[in-house]
């Protein structure tokens, strides 16, 4: 399953407006000027529309976010390759930027799998992987998964339910 992606394209690919409060707009995304708290310069404009954060800085357009949790609200569910080209033609229609000018930064992918036990029996073996140790995931004090952070790939391993 795919999910969390980074996709980033030049401003001369995009068609921007401007509102009279000084968003910009593209498509149906709104992005606010976000400024430098210690200048007041505008240093990037931010939007986000259905999940995905769209950040415009340095003359590029910056989308990324889960497109599992675009396409469907969460992604708690299996996501297949159609959903994907689906969620795509969704990306172009409201943004009018063809598919063909966004270059994909960063792609994440997962692989669901039903266990015997609960997960968190099984993140112990885990303990080294390639040598290295693991960093722990925890949402407030509770520990649902581990993460081996690499140069080129981050392995995460948890219980999404």
């Amino acid at each position: 399953m795919f999910d969390n992606v980074s996709f980033v394209t030049d401003i001369d690919n995009i068609s921007i407006d401007k509102d009279e409060q000084g968003n910009l707009i593209v498509g149906k995304v709104t992005l606010v000027p976000i400024p430098c708290p210690r200048t007041g310069e505008i240093i990037k404009y931010q939007g986000i529309f259905k999940n995905l954060r769209f950040t415009l800085k340095a003359g590029k357009l910056n989308i990324e976010n889960s497109l599992h949790k675009f396409y469907k609200g969460s992604n708690y569910s299996d996501y297949s390759f159609s959903e994907l080209m689906k969620t795509v033609n969704q990306i172009e229609k409201f943004t009018t930027i063809k598919a063909k000018e966004l270059n994909i930064k960063k792609l994440e992918f997962a692989l669901n799998i039903i266990t015997d036990k609960p997960a968190y029996q099984y993140l112990p073996m885990f303990s080294d992987f390639k040598n290295k140790e693991y960093d722990k995931m925890k949402s407030n004090a509770f520990w649902y998964g581990i993460k081996y952070v690499f140069t080129e790939y981050t392995l995460k391993i948890y219980d999404k339910s």
